[in-house]
C-alpha cells in the first residue's frame, strides 16, 4: 500500500503545483484544485477499503498518519477558497486586521481541543487505539461532531481533526507570509500621484466599472486579476471595498446587472449629442 499512497500523494502535488503555475486568479485556481484533491482522496478510499486484511497498526498509521495528509490538503484549500472570498482589498491596514483576525480563529480552535491538540503536538501515541482505530471511539473523550464521515468504514473519531490541525499549519504558514509582504509593502508605491479626487458614487458602482474593465482585458494585457484592478483603485481613491467577491454576486442578482454602466454610456452619449449643437 505505501508504494501506491505515495504515487498517488506525489501526482496530487504535482497536479496542484501545474495548477498554480497558470496565471490566473487565486480563487479560480482553488476551484479547480479542490476537485482534483476530493478525486484523489475517493482514489485513496477505495484502495484502502479494497484491503480485506490490515492489521491494528497499519490501520492506526492509515488514519493518524496517511489519510490526514490528503485531507489537510482538502481543508486548507477549502479554508484558503472562503478566505480569499472574503478578503478585503485596498487598504493594506484592514488587510493585515483580516489575516490576524484569521489566524486568531485558529488559536481559538487549538484552544477549544486543547487536549487532542496538545497530543497532535507532542506527537503522542498512548491513545492511537482510541483515536484511530473505526467503532472504537470512548464516549468519556470529547468529540467534535465534524470528526465523523459518512462512510464508518472510512473514518474514526480522530482523523479528521488530525487533518484540520495539520492544514491550520498550512494557513498559519500562509498568514504570516501574507502579513509580511503588505508590512513590508509601502502603499505609496502604487504608481500614482496623490490627488484630491475621492470617489462619492457607490462602492458597488466603483465594483461594477471594476469587473467590467478587468472583464474587457484593459489592463497587463488581460493578465491582470480582479484582485489587484480592485486593490489598486482602492488605494489610488482611499476606498475600502470590502468583500467584492460579495458584491458582485449581489450584482449579478439585480433586475438589471449593469445599471452603472448604462448610466455612464447614457450620460456620455447625451454630452456628446449636447455637444453637437
Amino acid at each position: 500500500m505505501e508504494f501506491y499512497v505515495n504515487q498517488l500523494f506525489d501526482k496530487m502535488i504535482h497536479d496542484i503545483e501545474i495548477i498554480f503555475e497558470k496565471n490566473q486568479e487565486t480563487i479560480t485556481k482553488i476551484e479547480i484544485v479542490i476537485p482534483i484533491i476530493q478525486s484523489t482522496i475517493n482514489d485513496l478510499k477505495n484502495h484502502f477499503l479494497s484491503k480485506e486484511i490490515i492489521s491494528i497498526q497499519d490501520e492506526i498509521d492509515f488514519f493518524k498518519n496517511i489519510k490526514p495528509k490528503f485531507n489537510a490538503y482538502l481543508i486548507y484549500y477549502i479554508d484558503l477558497f472562503h478566505f480569499e472570498i472574503h478578503k478585503p482589498v485596498g487598504i493594506f491596514q484592514n488587510q493585515i486586521e483580516y489575516l490576524k483576525q484569521q489566524a486568531d480563529l485558529i488559536y481559538k480552535f487549538q484552544s477549544e481541543n486543547k487536549d487532542f491538540f496538545i497530543y497532535f503536538k507532542s506527537k503522542a501515541c498512548y491513545s492511537d487505539q482510541v483515536y484511530f482505530i473505526r467503532n472504537n471511539s470512548d464516549f468519556r473523550i470529547k468529540i467534535n461532531h465534524f470528526c465523523f464521515e459518512s462512510d464508518p468504514r472510512f473514518s474514526t473519531s480522530h482523523d479528521y481533526l488530525q487533518a484540520k490541525f495539520i492544514a491550520n499549519n498550512f494557513l498559519l504558514e500562509y498568514y504570516k507570509k501574507q502579513i509580511e509582504l503588505l508590512s513590508n509593502s509601502n502603499p505609496k508605491t502604487v504608481h500614482h500621484k496623490e490627488t484630491s479626487l475621492k470617489w462619492t458614487s457607490s462602492k458597488s458602482n466603483l465594483i461594477e466599472l471594476i469587473y467590467a474593465i478587468q472583464e474587457s482585458g484593459c489592463f497587463n494585457h488581460g493578465e491582470a486579476d480582479i484582485k489587484l484592478i480592485a486593490s489598486t483603485f482602492s488605494s489610488l481613491f482611499d476606498i475600502s471595498l470590502g468583500d467584492i467577491y460579495r458584491t458582485y454576486i449581489d450584482l449579478r442578482a439585480r433586475n438589471n446587472p449593469t445599471k452603472f454602466l448604462e448610466n455612464l454610456k447614457n450620460n456620455l452619449e447625451n454630452r456628446m449629442l449636447d455637444d453637437d449643437y
